[in-house]
């Protein structure tokens, strides 16, 4: 991961701060920043990123880099996190199936699993039918955690058979 990183910085570099594609520099190196532990130089890019996107209309990038940050923010204890991982899933959901929409609903499930947040994902209405029976006949015998499990998986799955 060291070597990608260094790799998307030298690009950042060369690109210069004009380049088109500096936004989504910007993203891939603050991702590699994050797997390498330098979640705190991520948090800036990403934000520049995320209003670059924002300025140019394009939605479906600009919650990608708010799901990124929403990954770098836990470390700081605040609620931000889940709010920006919230805002990103709203608004690809608005969108209609796609990549991205799967991308961010998976790193939205894994978050909260990740950190133990189940009231967040038991508050999230269900996506349909299927939702409401998998996750009731799971939480009715394994309990809550359970039960905000499947319905992030089903989550997840509905939107990967509509893509």
């Amino acid at each position: 991961m060291a070597v990608a990183e260094r790799q998307y910085a030298h690009a950042l570099e060369v690109a210069g701060p004009d380049s088109p594609q500096r936004s989504r520099l910007l993203v891939r190196w603050a991702k590699a920043a994050i797997q390498l532990g330098r979640v705190e130089e991520a948090v800036k890019p990403l934000e520049d990123a995320i209003d670059c996107f924002q300025a140019e209309g394009d939605v479906r990038a600009a919650a990608v880099a708010r799901m990124a940050l929403a990954t770098a923010l836990p470390e700081d204890g605040g609620a931000r996190w889940l709010e920006l991982a919230d805002e990103a899933v709203a608004s690809l959901e608005a969108q209609g199936p796609s990549r991205e929409l799967v991308a961010v609903l998976t790193e939205w499930l894994r978050l909260t699993l990740e950190l133990g947040d189940y009231r967040a994902q038991l508050d999230r209405r269900p996506a349909g039918p299927s939702t409401f029976h998998s996750s009731s006949v799971c939480r009715s015998t394994l309990g809550s955690s359970c039960f905000a499990a499947a319905r992030g998986a089903t989550w997840v799955s509905q939107a990967v058979m509509k893509t």
